[in-house]
Order: structure tokens, then C-alpha cells, then sequence
């Protein structure tokens, strides 16, 4: 088979596709909140799908048309023996770890062998230092804790998904506790797009300084919207703008706190 490629410019507008990070942090605060939220403009990749099974697993209702997705979530949390399916993805995993440590009952997160090859030991440390249950096997983990309010020191030279996880079960406890980053740290603006998603629910999370994130008592509520388009994959779509092209992006937040921004 032969191929001809054709020199030309383009021209026109397209939008760049939905953010993924930003989609798991909505999609977990969405179910925080207790309250019914819909929120449009999902990417239903392999990573968002688990956590929406995950969603499930813990008691939310969730429910996907086209590319709208309502969580309705009063049961939230209150799921006996759940198994969370988070397939191969590490921010469903790294999410709802220090949930499920929240839930004072055995809960078993699973997944392929290759995402249980990648490291959790901050969650590991944590459990042991709490007496919490944590029985790994290649494909899965076990676990059994109370996670209670207090200060965690963090360090900030691991992947954010640690931090983000961590303040997601903060908030669920809904008292007051304090994240203390040990410098250097390497992933802020992760953090910033998971606090951003939080607040748009009622949360009450702060840096109060460079390294110190606070977590406050407050009243959740409900939060409707659309998931921000994704810049790293939009900077696919703008180069073509170097090379002689006219594509003009819709779907980006000029505001956005995605560090890809820049």
C-alpha cells in the first residue's frame, strides 16, 4: 500500500479534549459533597472509567450519558466489604487509598500487576504507623483503618497523587488537620488544580504557607459544571500555528491552575 501526504495549512477551531486530572478530581469531590452534582464534558478514557467504578464501589450513584455525568452520592462511604476495580490506573489508586482508610472495615483495591508494581509506600508507612491493616498481593491491595484529623508530615519530593489522596480523606473526615510538605516539592500545581476542584464544593482547604496546607471544617454542597479542556494536550493542536497553520483551541480556562499552562 502506498500513502500520499499532501503539504497543506490548516485552518479552523477545534476544541482541545478534556482534562484527565481535572475529570478525577471533580468526579471524587462531586461524591464528597453527599449531594447531587452533573458534570459535563467527560472524557470517558480507561483512568476516568475506573474511578467512576470506584465511585460505585463506595456507595455513589453515578450515572454517564454522552459525555455527561451525574454523581448522586448520600451513600457515599457507607458500602460493606467493597472491592474498588481502579484497572491500571495510579491516580484512581493513589485516590481512594486514604479514603478507604477512612472506613473502619476491610476494603480491597485491585487492579493489573503492572499498577501494583509501582510504589506505595507512603501509604504503607502510614498504615504501620497507625496499626491500620495494609496486605498487599501482586494485583491488589487490602486494607482496614480509621484514619482520624491531625497532621501528617508529607514529603514533597513523591508523586502529588500521595498529597491529593490524602487531602480528599481529610475533607471526607471534615476536621481540622494540617499537611506539612517536606521540601523540596516538586508538584504543586497538582495540588492547586485538587484544592480549586474541592473549593468548587464547599471545601475549605488552604495553603497557609509554601508548605503547609490546612484543612477546615465545612459544609459541602452541590457543584454542576464542565471539566476544563486539557493544556498538554491542547499544545498538540496550537503548534500547528508555528508551522504556517490558523487553528484556533476552544476549551481552555485562561484562568486554569494546570501547570502545563505556561
Amino acid at each position: 500500500m502506498k500513502a500520499i501526504l499532501t503539504p497543506c495549512r490548516l485552518k479552523g477551531k477545534i476544541d482541545a479534549p478534556p482534562s484527565k486530572s481535572m475529570a478525577h478530581r471533580f468526579l471524587i469531590g462531586a461524591a464528597l459533597s453527599g449531594e447531587k452534582c452533573t458534570l459535563t464534558g467527560v472524557d470517558y478514557s480507561e483512568d476516568i472509567l475506573a474511578t467512576i467504578d470506584c465511585l460505585r464501589a463506595l456507595g455513589a450513584e453515578v450515572i454517564c450519558e454522552n459525555d455527561t455525568v451525574t454523581v448522586d452520592a448520600p451513600n457515599f462511604m457507607k458500602s460493606e466489604s467493597p472491592v474498588l476495580d481502579c484497572r491500571e490506573s495510579g491516580s484512581t489508586l493513589r485516590f481512594f487509598i486514604p479514603l478507604c482508610l477512612c472506613m473502619d472495615k476491610d476494603v480491597t483495591l485491585r487492579g493489573s500487576t503492572r499498577l501494583f508494581e509501582r510504589p506505595l509506600d507512603v501509604y504503607e508507612k502510614l498504615s504501620a504507623d497507625n496499626g491500620f491493616k495494609f496486605e498487599k498481593a501482586p494485583d491488589s491491595v487490602t486494607l482496614r483503618g480509621n484514619l482520624k484529623s491531625g497532621k501528617y508530615k508529607i514529603s514533597g519530593g513523591i508523586s502529588s497523587q500521595f498529597i491529593s489522596g490524602m487531602i480528599f480523606a481529610l475533607v471526607y473526615i471534615g476536621e481540622d488537620s494540617v499537611i506539612q510538605i517536606i521540601p523540596p516539592f516538586e508538584s504543586r500545581s497538582y495540588i492547586n488544580l485538587t484544592i480549586s476542584a474541592l473549593k468548587s464544593f464547599g471545601a475549605d482547604v488552604e495553603f497557609t504557607d509554601e508548605y503547609t496546607i490546612a484543612i477546615s471544617p465545612a459544609t459541602p454542597h452541590s457543584f454542576s459544571g464542565k471539566i476544563e479542556g486539557d493544556y498538554s494536550n491542547a499544545a498538540f493542536l496550537d503548534v500547528f500555528n508555528c508551522i504556517g497553520s490558523d487553528v484556533a483551541v476552544g476549551n481552555l480556562n485562561p484562568e486554569s491552575l494546570q501547570g502545563d499552562k505556561v
